[in-house]
């Protein structure tokens, strides 16, 4: 028996085979059981390994009983699968893996259309990963939606599919029919005015980036402020953060709002004063402490 065969037969003693019928040790009713079928498992273990390596130390049941027997009997027994609602089940991360791989990649390849070289800066700012997380989010929004008309990268389940709809007919409906059609598939977007439903759902490609992302003019430009020209950078800053919708309600202080941080992932904390006409960074701000600006949105 070589090292693959091994490692498929230490699987199926663990998580047991869909296709010979068996149950793993994984697959323990109570950790008493659990952790008998352990010590059974490692002495075969043990014996496998020696044959294949007779020359070095025992590894595998010694880490195995150290670093990975505790967790598993605390979260993945089918006790505990059965309690947290999974049934016989188990619990997969394909799922959030692959979205980690699609925003990677996301992020790889806007480096390689905005580099000139060979060799892009793959590392992200703050900035820069919010802006393409927002926009990665907002993509996979989109296509759920669209998959309503047959088109993008998803395609409705089977208790959804009466939900597709002609183009010719999706076209007849007003805007307020087609949200209420879309809520329908997509839930989230139910109260939210714009709701992502964007005017050409129609179209095979998506819309490319809207120029805000890159320049920001939320606020209006800079030239129209009539301020000086050492706060420019600080303007942008501010549009920025607007285009983001970086500010909220602080959650325990209505006279204060919660701000994001281009700079970091940190929040900064600004008092309002009487009649909106005085706004000011709280003590934790040495930024503010050294350059006394701030922007009123």
């Amino acid at each position: 028996m070589g090292l693959n065969d091994m490692k498929m037969e230490v699987s199926k003693d663990i998580f047991g085979s869909d296709k010979d019928k068996e149950k793993g040790i994984v697959d323990s009713t109570d950790e008493d059981k659990f952790v008998a079928k352990v010590s059974s498992v490692a002495d075969k273990w043990d014996g496998r390994e020696q044959r294949i390596h007779p020359e070095k130390e025992l590894q595998f049941s010694k880490y195995f009983c150290e670093h990975i027997q505790e967790d598993m009997k605390e979260v993945m027994l089918l006790s505990n699968r059965r309690k947290a609602g999974l049934g016989d089940d188990f619990f997969f991360n394909n799922v959030q893996e692959c979205s980690n791989f699609k925003y990677k990649s996301k992020i790889l390849e806007e480096k390689m259309s905005t580099t000139p070289c060979y060799c892009p800066r793959v590392k992200c700012s703050w900035t820069e990963a919010l802006v393409l997380y927002r926009r990665l989010v907002e993509e996979v929004k989109r296509d759920k939606q669209r998959a309503v008309l047959q088109k993008g990268s998803f395609v409705l389940a089977e208790p959804y599919k009466h939900l597709e709809m002609p183009l010719h007919q999706w076209s007849a409906l007003m805007p307020k029919g087609k949200n209420a059609h879309l809520v329908k598939v997509d839930p989230s977007i139910k109260g939210v005015s714009n709701a992502t439903l964007v005017s050409n759902l129609e179209l095979q490609e998506p819309c490319p980036p809207d120029v805000s992302e890159e320049n920001p003019v939320t606020i209006g430009g800079f030239e129209e402020t009539g301020l000086p020209e050492c706060l420019q950078g600080s303007w942008v800053n501010a549009n920025k953060i607007v285009d983001l919708q970086g500010t909220a309600g602080h959650p325990n202080d209505s006279s204060k709002k919660v701000v994001i941080s281009l700079s970091g992932p940190t929040t900064h904390t600004v008092q309002i004063g009487k009649n909106r006409k005085k706004l000011a960074c709280d003590e934790h701000c040495p930024r503010f402490k050294e350059m006394a600006i701030f922007f009123k949105q």
